[in-house]
């Protein structure tokens, strides 16, 4: 059965007609209940809008051209109809812009626009994650002086969000063995031999610490120490980071802490652990601890960052998805293969920043009076009025930590200006790069958080009925039917992920919804919009 000749029910006729008084006397037809119309008032074909129209202009008595209409119920004319009002908001995620490429100074941009096309990947997650690997690079070798008593750090936490098979890992795996693990094998060489100097020597004291850039173990115990001897800061990498998420408190059940040791240090906030292992017997303490995250993340798994236990066992949000900055593309559509690569003076380029700024000395960067204003100006648009149109608290939450994270990346934009110079150290940060992280935050990364709470707040019958629509609309393109029990729930897509149970509620929900209609033959039919 096609919907191309599609047959109303009475219900559906009464629900149109709801939408005017003039139409329900016209056609005299009885009006339905206020819940039921509701449901399905959004609908309307060509010619229905057309007879809308011309008895909104001809209110008072019939329009001659509309009495051969009358008495016919419609069934002479319905054809394909379309949504006047889209019933279902929240199964149609909010699109982002694409990764602002041209805010990106030289070198890295040209790196990420080639390594991007390279790999067939989103521009996202080369452009991201290439930024939160230099920040984590970087680390508290570089802070920046916002006011006298607001001394702001590069930390990046970035969630790399993408179905399976997106091409997330690829880009983030290749980053770092280009750039980071040569510097590990580095400080690894360097550790064997002081280590054969120790062992050589008579004096057992000062045994020598290994230098590291990166780790994947996300234990407070593990993370308190690599910190202790590395003070100037790590990367950490996972795959997935619903890893990282279920590992806090693994040895601890619901009553550990790991959840604020991870807050203050993105907070770059002191932190002091008390270990019994410790040889010495005296806790860890960090001055200034400073650990960059990145990671994938499907999104099914985006309720892992909204909600956690607290220690009364009961769901509460604890802060820490506010601190993640999600990266959460559109879909793109593959490139015809060929043989791609980065052009060696393209890596190159990338290559030297990081050498260039390997064995730099810490320092304190300022802002220029040009670029303070920018910035203040920024934060009192986001304290005064953009905050205060925001009724749900976790956004505001994640939407105040915007005011840091805007300084972190006009410092991250300006080290990249001192990597690629000649000069290693710029006092001042300009009014360039505050505003190239003014509109990365406000352009792209508000969007991207915007897109990611619509998917953490959906109802899951409503994910299911998306996931519905979109196989539907994927295998019949004209005729947009499916038989439910058999073409749906056979799918393996779909029943990867639905039992029969969530298969029919949301069904259900679709048709409640107005998307479409359940036949006596058990087939359900979308209608064309």
């Amino acid at each position: 059965m096609s919907i191309t000749k599609y047959q109303m029910t009475k219900l559906q006729i009464n629900a149109l007609l709801s939408r005017c008084q003039s139409l329900r006397e016209l056609f005299g037809i009885l009006s339905v209940s206020g819940s039921e119309a509701s449901y399905l008032n959004m609908f309307y074909s060509k010619k229905c809008l057309e007879i809308y129209e011309k008895i909104q202009t001809h209110k008072k008595g019939k329009h001659p051209e509309l009495i051969g209409c009358e008495g016919c119920k419609f069934s002479n004319f319905i054809d394909r109809p379309s949504v006047l009002i889209h019933p279902f908001e929240s199964l149609e995620m909010p699109k982002v812009p694409d990764f602002p490429i041209d805010l990106i100074p030289e070198p890295f941009k040209t790196y990420i626009k080639e390594l991007a096309y390279s790999l067939d990947c989103p521009v996202d997650y080369v452009g991201m994650g290439l930024l939160t690997i230099w920040s984590g690079f970087v680390g508290n070798r570089r802070k920046l002086l916002v006011t006298n008593d607001w001394l702001e750090n590069c930390i990046l936490w970035t969630a790399i969000i993408g179905s399976a098979s997106t091409m997330k890992s690829p880009p983030l795996n290749k980053m770092i063995k280009d750039f980071i693990v040569p510097i590990e094998i580095k400080y690894r060489k360097n550790h064997d031999e002081l280590m054969k100097e120790h062992e050589a020597s008579e004096d057992k004291k000062d045994r020598p610490v290994l230098q590291e850039k990166l780790t994947s173990d996300a234990t407070r115990e593990a993370v308190a120490s690599l910190l202790k001897n590395n003070p100037d800061g790590i990367l950490y990498y996972r795959d997935e980071l619903t890893g990282f998420l279920n590992s806090f408190d693994e040895y601890k059940g619901k009553n550990g802490s790991d959840k604020q040791f991870w807050l203050s240090i993105w907070n770059n906030a002191y932190i002091k652990l008390h270990r019994k292992s410790n040889h010495d017997g005296l806790p860890i303490t960090i001055e200034n601890p400073f650990v960059s995250i990145i990671g994938g993340l499907i999104p099914e798994y985006l309720m892992n960052f909204k909600s956690r236990y607290g220690n009364d066992n009961k769901l509460i949000d604890d802060g820490l998805n506010c601190r993640f900055l999600p990266v959460y593309p559109e879909k793109t559509e593959g490139l015809v293969y060929d043989d791609r690569y980065v052009k060696e003076e393209a890596f190159d380029a990338v290559e030297n920043c990081f050498q260039h700024y390997e064995s730099i000395e810490n320092n304190t960067i300022h802002l220029s009076q040009d670029a303070k204003k920018s910035l203040f100006e920024w934060v009192n648009e986001i304290n005064h009025n953009q905050i205060e149109l925001i009724e749900d608290n976790t956004l505001i939450s994640h939407f105040g930590k915007l005011k840091s994270y805007v300084m972190r990346f006009a410092l991250i934009f300006h080290t990249i200006n001192e990597a690629s110079g000649e000069e290693i150290y710029i006092k001042h940060l300009s009014k360039e790069n505050a505003e190239r992280a003014i509109n990365l935050v406000e352009g792209y990364i508000k969007p991207h958080i915007l897109k990611a709470y619509n998917s953490m707040n959906q109802d899951p019958d409503d994910q299911n009925a998306k996931l519905i629509i979109s196989l539907i609309k994927k295998r019949y393109e004209e005729n947009l039917s499916c038989r439910i029990y058999q073409d749906i729930k056979q799918n393996r897509t779909i029943n990867r992920k639905l039992n029969a149970k969530q298969i029919g509620n949301a069904i259900s929900l679709l048709e409640s919804k107005g998307y479409g209609f359940i036949t006596k033959n058990k087939e359900f039919y979308l209608y064309e919009f």
